[in-house]
């Protein structure tokens, strides 16, 4: 014990009893990552190897020629002649190709799979749909922009800004509409109004009417009982 450091006495301890530095503890360093950005900006981004096309459409002209071959033996075991073999290995050859080079026509094969061409094609399609779905712009992305903080924090201000002007357009949609909806109501009150004022002006002229159909009718029967008067009296 030193200095009111330390053990009393180093028995049972395993130790000398003496202060020592523990040399197994390392001490955080800070990251610098300004630095850091400036060597990523200098960094080779991962290139994925493209597929040769020409290549794989002379894979698959290849099977086609394999089939081709397969044919003109069955025509020939059938007992056809050169000539007719001829045309009709060139009537499909013809045919095969074209749909071959549409992209209607496709052979697979564990050959294929193995080939360099064939796997760097794949890996290209798995990476589009990876960058697919998780929204991924590839001509948008800067190599270490992750990592500048001064380019994170005026997009972070820029995001936030954005967001703020989302909020406000709905605000004013959201008034809009309330505005459309109380105006419609309003309509909506008036047009009733009306149907109702439309529907006591019916309901007078059917009073109306009735009432002159009735004193008319009146009228007749009062004009007939004189008729009958007149007849008796001469």
């Amino acid at each position: 014990m030193y200095g009111g450091i330390g053990l009393q006495t180093p028995k049972g301890s395993g130790t000398n009893g003496y202060v020592q530095r523990n040399l197994a503890n390392l001490r955080p360093q800070r990251v610098d990552f300004k630095e850091l950005n400036k060597s990523l900006k200098g960094a080779d981004v991962i290139k994925v190897k493209k597929a040769n096309p020409e290549l794989l459409l002379h894979e698959q002209k290849r099977k086609v020629e394999l089939e081709l071959l397969k044919l003109e033996d069955e025509l020939q075991q059938a007992g056809m002649s050169e000539a007719e073999i001829e045309e009709s290995l060139q009537r499909e050859r013809v045919q095969m190709m074209r749909a071959v080079e549409d992209g209607v026509l496709r052979y697979d094969s564990e050959l294929e799979k193995k080939d360099s061409h064939q796997l760097a094609l794949e890996k290209e399609r798995e990476l589009a749909r990876f960058e697919k779905a998780l929204s991924i712009d590839k001509n948008a992305h800067i190599a270490g922009q992750a990592f500048d903080q001064e380019l994170q924090a005026s997009m972070k201000l820029e995001r936030m800004t954005a967001r703020a002007e989302q909020e406000k357009q709905r605000l004013l949609a959201a008034k809009k509409a309330e505005k459309a909806q109380k105006k419609a109501e309003k309509l909506r009150a008036k047009a009733e109004k009306a149907k109702k004022k439309a529907e006591a002006k019916l309901e007078k002229l059917k009073a109306k009417q009735e009432k002159k159909r009735i004193k008319e009718e009146q009228k007749a029967a009062a004009g007939g009982d004189d008729e009958k008067k007149e007849k008796k009296e001469k």
